[in-house]
Parts: C-alpha cells; sequence; structure tokens
C-alpha cells in the first residue's frame, strides 16, 4: 500500500501573516492534493498513487468511486473496479442488480430454481428437473445418455467409459469391447494385464497368443514355447 505523505508549507505572500498549505502525495507529486486546514485531512488515503477520502469514496482495485451512486444507493464494497451496493450482486467482476444472487462464473442465478445449472462456470437451461452437469453442459442422468470425458454420448451408441492411465476418457460399448487403458475389442486376441509399477496396478494390454501376464507383473512377458508356465 502506497504511504500517505502530508507536507505543510508555511508561505509567505507580500500581504498579511503566513499560509498554511497542506498536501496529501501518495508517491506521485504531480497528484498531490492540497488542503488548507488539518481537519480535512480526516479520512484521507491512497488508493494506488491517488489521495482519496475514504468517507465519501472508496479504491476499488486502483480506481476511486463515489461511495454513494446515482441512483441514492451507498457502497460499502467493491466488485473490481466498481462500486457494490446490499442489494447487488458481484460475480467475477461484474455487478449485478440482483439481491443474493448465486454465481455461476461472471453470471448470476439462483441455486433454488431448478431450470438452471451451474457447469463448469457455464450457465445452461436445463431440459428436465433431472438433467446433471457433463462438462459444460447437462445430460438426462444416464437414462438415455451418458457422460464420458466431459462429453455426452446417447447409451444406444456407446454405454461405458474407459479411463486411460494418463487420465483420458473415452467412449465404448460393452457388448463388443472392453476397457484395458483404451478400448479393446473383445473378438480379438487382447487381454488385459494389471502391471505393478510405483505402487500403483497398471492396465496393460497384451496379445494372450504370443505374450504372458504373470507374476512378478511388472512387464509383459513373451511366451516360451508357446507356453505362459
Amino acid at each position: 500500500m502506497m504511504l500517505l505523505a502530508i507536507v505543510a508549507a508555511f508561505l509567505l505572500p507580500l500581504i498579511c501573516a503566513q499560509n498554511l498549505q497542506i498536501q496529501a502525495c501518495c508517491g506521485v507529486p504531480n497528484l498531490c492534493q492540497n488542503f488548507s486546514r488539518a481537519e480535512d485531512l480526516f479520512g484521507v488515503a491512497c488508493c494506488g498513487n491517488q489521495p482519496y477520502n475514504a468517507f465519501t469514496r472508496i479504491c476499488c482495485s486502483g480506481a476511486v468511486r463515489d461511495r454513494k451512486t446515482a441512483d441514492g444507493r451507498y457502497a460499502e464494497l467493491c466488485c473490481g473496479t466498481e462500486t457494490l451496493a446490499y442489494d447487488q450482486t458481484c460475480c467475477a467482476g461484474v455487478v449485478h442488480n440482483v439481491a443474493g444472487g448465486d454465481c455461476c462464473g461472471s453470471a448470476v442465478y439462483s441455486k433454488s430454481d431448478p431450470s438452471l445449472k451451474c457447469c463448469n462456470e457455464t450457465l445452461v437451461r436445463a431440459t428436465s428437473g433431472t438433467d446433471i452437469c457433463c462438462g459444460a453442459t447437462t445430460f438426462d442422468g444416464g437414462r438415455t445418455q451418458m457422460c464420458c470425458g466431459q462429453q455426452v454420448f446417447q447409451l444406444s451408441d456407446f454405454d461405458s467409459c474407459c479411463e486411460s492411465p494418463g487420465g483420458t476418457f473415452q467412449q465404448f460399448n460393452s457388448a463388443t469391447q472392453f476397457c484395458c487403458g483404451v478400448p479393446q475389442q473383445k473378438n480379438g486376441n487382447m487381454a488385459c494385464c494389471y502391471l505393478r509399477q510405483s505402487g500403483s496396478l497398471i492396465e496393460t494390454a497384451y496379445d494372450k497368443t504370443r505374450q504372458c501376464c504373470k507374476y512378478p507383473f511388472d512387464i509383459i512377458q513373451p511366451m516360451t514355447n508357446g507356453s505362459c508356465v
């Protein structure tokens, strides 16, 4: 915070006695404010490099604003660089003329409104009361849709979600595929082995006609004479 410097200078004009000049400065001389009476300094503070009276004005992220707004409201708080009255809501630096609103990113809404959902800081209008979030949109909660990797898919196309060791997701159909790091075809030669790596079990696909998943389960091993024994 910039320190407020008070400078008093006694001037000797050609006439009469001494005149007292008081300056309030916040680090930049050309932005100083002059005062003729010491009592006028009550409430003076710095907003960045600019002196201001904290009784009548407020410092909002480096911008000086009047506490009393044009419509007669009185601001005690800030929302970004703007003032915030008691009957307003601040959402990510945006002022909304809604009292006690809930925020979704920079938008305002009411959590009690079942038609609106806040999904990943995005305000979405739900199509039914059972909708839930999937990424930045909604889905029907599993009745006819599924959520995989923050994307919505129809259950008629895909019914399962496969998570890779890297944390990515891919949809698949459990009738014809299985999950082993990535979706694998059930009618192929691939199987799944859980290998120990750094204290975790990692799903690793292998060709069961040529390779072996066996103790100590740290690597996929080749078959010996066509056998894993």
